[in-house]
């Protein structure tokens, strides 16, 4: 089992730089990518599966898309959305849902978190 690859997805390119500089210190632990994106992650997710993907909610390409995608090339990854609006009743293909803004200390504990659970599920399934 290689490092665990995580995708993150978002329109605001000031939020994907600061989460890269916040990340930078497990560059050594885990493979993250950026994606500018809904289009971008959707290209990026049928290149490589990601063992989590994070993705912005209100996006030109809604973050539902950009899950739906993630279910479709990597059924078993960990899938987070993040939003910046009341929920509502609205229906997400997502283990976890995010309210922007957020610290990124909780961001990080969450990714953390993620990424355990992604690592348990990959092993549970060499195992089967």
């Amino acid at each position: 089992m290689g490092r665990p690859t995580v995708l993150i997805v978002d329109d605001d390119r000031v939020l994907l730089r600061a989460l890269g500089r916040a990340l930078r210190r497990r560059a050594d632990e885990w493979d993250v990518s950026f994606a500018e994106g809904g289009a971008l992650a959707e290209r990026a997710m049928c290149a490589q599966p990601f063992d989590v993907v994070v993705t912005d909610l209100r996006m030109m390409e809604p973050g539902t898309r950009v899950l739906a995608c993630a279910r479709r090339t990597a059924p078993n990854a960990v899938r987070v959305m993040m939003t910046s609006g009341a929920i509502g009743t609205e229906s997400f293909d997502a283990h976890v849902v995010l309210e922007k803004p957020m610290s990124l200390e909780c961001f990080e504990d969450m990714l953390v978190a993620a990424v355990v659970v992604a690592r348990l599920i990959a092993s549970m399934n060499a195992q089967l």
